[in-house]
């Protein structure tokens, strides 16, 4: 059933493969004294240190994995670029909404305007350019958060906030685009 197997005492082993590397230590250590230290012949690893990022020398976002290896990814990236562009089209609708909004104010600021501090329409005027002046705000404030809603999710956006790239990269995008 069982073969037994004819095995070297394992104590003899180490001996004779100790001997072994004793010998060869040996012969190579007379054969180096005479010759100078050579230097070894692979480099070992080499750190690969990453290059600062700054203002000066920017890293872009680059796409984690390439189109088509992973479609649940490409699908993921589709449907954020999509809301992203479903809000921004949500935007663009308030930003006009304000802006008819404006209009109006400021046909009823002319209207105010025109009508000397006597007249009995003033304080209905002004009380209607009150309520305007609020669903103004409103509407500003909405279109605000809407706009950051429809970019907080895209890739390169977290990535340029995540590295401290978009408060800069905003700021001088705002300063210099007035010159």
């Amino acid at each position: 059933m069982f073969a037994a197997r004819r095995t070297v005492p394992r104590s003899l082993a180490q001996v004779v493969r100790g001997n072994a590397s004793l010998a060869s230590t040996a012969s190579e250590s007379s054969a180096n004294a005479s010759a100078p230290a050579a230097t070894p012949a692979t480099q070992g690893r080499r750190k690969r240190t990453r290059p600062p990022i700054s203002l000066e020398n920017p890293s872009k976002w680059n796409r984690a994995l390439p189109k088509g290896v992973i479609p649940a990814y490409d699908l993921a990236l589709h449907l954020l670029r999509k809301d992203s562009e479903n809000l921004q089209a949500q935007v663009s609708d308030i930003r006009q909404r304000i802006a008819e909004k404006e209009a109006q104010y400021q046909a009823l600021k002319t209207k105010r305007d025109a009508l000397s501090e006597g007249q009995n329409g003033l304080a209905e005027i002004e009380e209607e350019m009150e309520l305007l002046d609020h669903e103004l705000e409103k509407m500003i404030e909405k279109a605000n958060i809407i706009e950051v809603q429809s970019e907080i999710n895209l890739p390169n956006v977290r990535w340029t906030v995540n590295n401290a790239m978009g408060m800069w990269l905003q700021f001088f995008h705002t300063s210099f685009s007035s010159i």
